[in-house]
Parts: C-alpha cells; sequence; structure tokens
C-alpha cells in the first residue's frame, strides 16, 4: 500500500482521516497557510514522486476559498511527479451551474472541471452530482469512482459510476414508517433523482 498518498486541504479534515484509517494508513502531511492578504499557501511534506495522491477536499462553504486549496495542492503533487491524482469531492461544487439559463451567464460546472484537469487532477471521486451534465465535464479526461470504493479501486483498476446516496436515504425513511409521504424536487437538474426517490420509497 506503499505506492499512495491521501492528503486533505482544510475543509474536512475528519473525512480524510476516516478514510486514512479505513485503508490503514496514516493521513499524508500537508502545510496549509495564508500569507498576510490573505492568498494561500501550500507544502507538501509527503514525498508523493510515483505514487496514486488521492486529495480529500469537499467545495463546501467557503466554496471558493476550498476549491482554490484542491487545485494548488493538486498543482503542487503534479510539480512533485505524482503518478495520478485523485481528486476526492464528495460535495462538487458549482455543479448547479451546469448550464446557461440567462444571457450573459457562465457554465461554472465546466469552468471547474477544466481547471481541476488544468491542475493535474486525473480522476474525480464524486456523490450525489446535480446533472448528467456535470459527468460530462468531468469526462473523459476525468473518471467517476465511487467515494467508498477506493480499496477496490486500487485493488481493481476498473472505474465506478459516482455514488448515489439514495441507498442511505431511503433506508432512514423507510425506517421512519412515515404516511403520505413525497419527494420534491428543489430544480429541474434534481428531478431524475427525486422521481427515483419517489419510487423506491412508493412516494
Amino acid at each position: 500500500m506503499s505506492g499512495f498518498a491521501i492528503l486533505s486541504g482544510s475543509a474536512n479534515t475528519e473525512l480524510a482521516r476516516g478514510i486514512a484509517k479505513q485503508m490503514g494508513v496514516e493521513l499524508g502531511k500537508i502545510k496549509i497557510e495564508k500569507f498576510p492578504d490573505q492568498e494561500t499557501y501550500i507544502r507538501l511534506e509527503e514525498e508523493v514522486e510515483n505514487k496514486t495522491v488521492f486529495i480529500v477536499q469537499p467545495t463546501c462553504t467557503p466554496a471558493n476559498e476550498h476549491i482554490v486549496e484542491l487545485l494548488l495542492i493538486a498543482d503542487a503533487a503534479k510539480r512533485a511527479k505524482a503518478r495520478k491524482i485523485i481528486g476526492v469531492i464528495p460535495y462538487f461544487g458549482y455543479a448547479r451551474q451546469d448550464r446557461i439559463v440567462k444571457k450573459g451567464e457562465p457554465v461554472s460546472a465546466q469552468l471547474f472541471a477544466g481547471l481541476l484537469r488544468k491542475a493535474g487532477v486525473n480522476e474525480v471521486i464524486a456523490m450525489d452530482l446535480h446533472s448528467s451534465a456535470v459527468e460530462k465535464f468531468l469526462k473523459p479526461e476525468t473518471h467517476l469512482h465511487a467515494l467508498p470504493k477506493i480499496q477496490s479501486y486500487l485493488e481493481r483498476k476498473k472505474a465506478k459510476k459516482h455514488l448515489h446516496a439514495l441507498p442511505v436515504i431511503a433506508s432512514y425513511l423507510k425506517k421512519k414508517k412515515l404516511k403520505e409521504l413525497v419527494v420534491v424536487s428543489p430544480d429541474l437538474g434534481a428531478l431524475k433523482n427525486a422521481t427515483e426517490q419517489a419510487r423506491v420509497l412508493n412516494a
């Protein structure tokens, strides 16, 4: 298992430690500081040359700060000659901005996917992406794997679809034995997922 390293940004170090513990390894050492002007400073204190590097960094609030951290860690790993860089991004920021609704808007999800590739991220492990459009932005240059399948990935080297939370949510709600349950989609992009939840829950 010496052929890989697990690194973490500041977004969710507890998750990263949990993953490392499940894998039976120590979380890689990394220095993250702020310059006086609030720019982010990154320094890898872990040898990653010729290793597969997993960067655990959901892009939760503050999203922009965590995205920059992720990109800088990936760039540092690339320049340190990592063999492969895999972004573990359970919450994939800007995913809802996957199309132009009004003239003058960016397609932010596509831009973020492009920045990941530019920074050196080869593959992405994601959970419940907002729409199939985001998957297309990540492919074919990057691939999606299920979050808890890192061990299987190392053993089999086979790509997985991104993981959905539906089985966990459905199991929880079924135990509640709620009556007249209704599933509501917050927008058009989540309609497919909401419809599947309704089917599973007989709602």
